[in-house]
């Protein structure tokens, strides 16, 4: 196969994004290559150029997420062979094998996930980070059994229409529990087809939030937005004094009686027998149809990175995935 390929990088946190060719990365005995056919895009991709953070050398290559087609396996790979389509999640930033801004990445098979026949490539950009993320926060922060089913308790997600909080309603109803989706008022009718049962516009004033949440019995609650939110559910869970609590992107400092938690997505791929559960869970929710991909909004080819970028930091996603589609 081919020794070069194309990929995105980032030469200088100040200048622009540039496609540039490189070398194909080499693979260890339990890893596979994948060619890229689609690519997810994140906000930490435009935010980690734009506030230079998570960049540790130069040049680098962004991107979390893909799908595509095994075209190369290790020696000890097992159950995954070349010629499958997988879903790909890089947890490990420091490896730039593993970045998906390239035609061609790396991940530990063990860590892969089959994309399912009835799935395209782009439906299948949209899981990795999102479904990851989702699990990580029921089974690893809030600590639920695989196998619980919850009668009469709710979760409260704030920013229920972030590809996060898309994923959590999901695996929320898996376990029997309500959701109490806060977002804006535009998204109400998509969440409620995706599983909430009280939708609750996030430009309410705070009391009327509160009142809303008082009704259920709030067992989990997470933010996907900020910590001005995240301050705001820690105050809703002032009448939940048994609730666990999780902030995506930042928590912030207060004494609360509230159990908060940490999400430590790092642990996918540093703890890969956990890794490896987690991806035989998400398999079964994905081929069962349990779980779901989000919206697709398609870009075509490398060279619309920057420009797609550009546009998720201008307008951000509406609940719905930026992808990358690859001919």
């Amino acid at each position: 196969m081919t020794i070069e390929q194309t990929a995105v990088l980032i030469q200088d946190v100040k200048s622009p994004l540039i496609l540039k060719s490189v070398g194909v990365p080499e693979i260890g005995p339990k890893e596979i290559l994948v060619q890229n056919k689609a690519i997810g895009l994140n906000p930490i991709d435009w935010k980690s150029k734009k506030y230079n953070f998570a960049i540790h050398s130069l040049p680098w290559i962004n991107g979390r997420e893909s799908s595509g087609i095994v075209v190369k396996t290790g020696v000890d790979v097992k159950e995954i062979k070349e010629g499958d389509n997988v879903i790909l999640v890089s947890t490990s930033y420091r490896d730039l094998r593993t970045s998906t801004f390239q035609n061609y990445s790396v991940i530990d098979y063990r860590l892969a996930i089959k994309l399912p026949s009835f799935l395209s490539f782009e439906e299948g950009a949209t899981i990795g980070v999102g479904l990851i993320t989702s699990a990580i926060v029921f089974y690893d922060s809030f600590k639920v059994d695989f196998n619980s089913t919850f009668q009469d308790k709710a979760i409260l997600i704030w920013g229920a229409s972030t590809v996060v909080g898309l994923y959590l309603i999901q695996i929320a109803k898996i376990h029997g529990l309500r959701v109490l989706g806060v977002a804006s008022s535009g998204y109400e009718e998509y969440l409620k087809e995706r599983g909430v049962d009280v939708f609750v516009d996030k430009d309410n004033a705070l009391d009327n939030i509160k009142t809303e949440a008082r009704k259920e019995q709030i067992l989990f609650a997470v933010d996907c937005v900020g910590e001005q939110t995240s301050y705001s559910v820690l105050q809703i869970l002032e009448n939940h004094r048994h609730s666990k609590f999780v902030g995506i992107v930042k928590t912030p400092k207060v004494q609360t009686h509230v159990e908060v938690n940490p999400v430590s997505i790092k642990r996918f791929h540093e703890d890969v027998p956990f890794g490896s559960r987690l991806i035989e869970i998400i398999s079964k929710y994905l081929n069962y149809k349990q779980v779901n991909p989000t919206k697709v909004k398609v870009f075509n080819g490398l060279d619309s990175i920057p420009e797609a970028l550009t546009r998720l930091e201008k307008e951000g996603a509406k609940a719905e995935k930026y992808v990358i589609s690859i001919v």
